[in-house]
């Protein structure tokens, strides 16, 4: 990829918000969930989290930063809520039911190999 002369990529991004949580966020949240951390507790690991990721989003140059939303319990579930028609199922995946759509055993492995196909051809 070359560069604008100004060092800028030649192509525009948008920081939206919604970062990746760490490994212990991830675990807090079910912690959290489960009652086996205090809401204290809690808050702190999530204040330590969002410091973590403000540090990060300064060092990378950015000028606008967020905390990564990493207050929010999900980043789809309000969508899903409001969708009509749309629900979560336990196939992994959204569906039209809460009991989610038949999906055969070889159907789901499937669809996992192409979301690791994709994944490696997009970060090797």
């Amino acid at each position: 990829m070359s560069l604008q002369p100004d060092g800028r990529p030649p192509f525009r991004a948008d920081h939206i918000g919604s970062l990746l949580r760490p490994s212990n966020l991830r675990h807090a949240f079910r912690e959290h969930a489960d009652g086996k951390i205090a809401e204290a507790q809690f808050r702190e690991i999530q204040d330590a989290a969002i410091c973590d990721v403000v540090k990060l989003q300064e060092e990378s140059g950015l000028q606008v930063v967020t905390d990564g939303e990493f207050r929010r319990t999900s980043y789809w579930a309000r969508f899903v809520e409001l969708t009509r028609g749309l629900a979560v199922s336990p196939q992994c995946a959204f569906a039209s039911t809460i009991g989610g759509n038949p999906v055969s055993e070889a159907d789901e492995r499937a669809k996992l190999r192409r979301c690791v196909e994709a994944a490696r051809a997009i970060w090797g």
